[in-house]
């Protein structure tokens, strides 16, 4: 893809996801986000074929982006460290984040946004828990519905926490459950 075919696509996608975050998703029209980008109507339609098409395609490429972030790190077998990654690079794209996360109206964006965490989960927990008690599918969807909840909750309280903060609170809830909630007392011989 060449560079302005690039520009065009980012404006239109900066444009919708600036009139989500605004006004919602139903009721934005394609005219209102062409005048937000500064073009025409058959610009739009040379790359996209409705606004759905626009914002799936948006929502694509986020996960193909990040899916690059978290390759590019080296990352060990049980580390905290796609977290910090799905954390850091939440904050870097905000407003993508808080769009796929409210589901810009549609439950299947949240689902699309679901699926695609706990995918991501399911890999690495194959490789660390070869004889699970309960189904991995099932684990891992439940890690990444608390994610997305967590992720739901940072952005739009304006990230109170670092990344870093966020991930070693979650790290405790998924190790320890609920019971980690409670401070260790003395007589635990926990630190």
């Amino acid at each position: 893809m060449d560079r302005r075919v690039q520009r065009t696509r980012k404006l239109l996608h900066d444009a919708l996801l600036s009139l989500i975050l605004e006004q919602g998703y139903e009721s934005i029209t394609v005219q209102e986000i062409v005048d937000r980008a500064n073009l025409g109507r058959s610009t739009f339609y040379i790359h996209f074929k409705d606004k759905e098409d626009l914002l799936l395609q948006a929502m694509e490429e986020g996960y193909r982006d990040l899916e690059n972030h978290m390759k590019t790190a080296e990352l060990e077998p049980g580390s905290f460290a796609p977290l910090e990654l799905v954390f850091e690079y939440a904050a870097e794209n905000r407003e993508l984040f808080l769009v796929i996360l409210h589901g810009a109206g549609k439950m299947a964006f949240y689902r699309q946004a679901r699926d695609y965490l706990g995918g991501r989960m399911l890999d690495i927990m194959r490789s660390l828990f070869p004889q699970p008690r309960i189904p991995l599918n099932f684990a891992a969807l439940y890690f990444a519905s608390s994610l997305l909840g967590m992720l739901i909750w940072w952005l739009e309280a304006d990230m109170p926490y670092s990344s870093v903060d966020m991930v070693s609170m979650m790290r405790v809830l998924f190790r320890e459950g609920a019971y980690g909630i409670q401070a260790a007392s003395p007589s635990d011989g926990v630190a």
